[in-house]
């Protein structure tokens, strides 16, 4: 069985367009181009917006594309965030 046979090829998109940004705030990460933790979250929502912006279909279905992608990222996040030293802002 195949994995093309279960998931749908948006679902993949969004697993893999997840994937993508977390990788790419990592990168960023590493190499300090983002460090506080409110430029993460705010490169984090452009992406996302910019991302569900681009998709073919309905209102509804971009918001429950957005809460999707959101999940996927937050748990991830959490751990990436804990290996890097973040500035907060109040």
């Amino acid at each position: 069985m195949v994995l093309d046979q279960f998931v749908m090829k948006t679902d993949r998109e969004l697993i893999r367009f997840s994937f993508d940004l977390l990788n790419d705030i990592e990168d960023k990460l590493k190499r300090k181009i983002l460090f506080y933790e409110n430029q993460v979250n705010s490169y984090i929502q452009m992406r996302v917006d910019w991302y569900i912006r681009s998709l073919p279909a309905a209102a509804s279905t971009k918001t429950v594309c957005r809460s999707e992608v959101c999940a996927l990222i937050q748990f991830r996040l959490k751990k990436i965030l804990e290996n890097y030293s973040l500035f907060t802002c109040y």
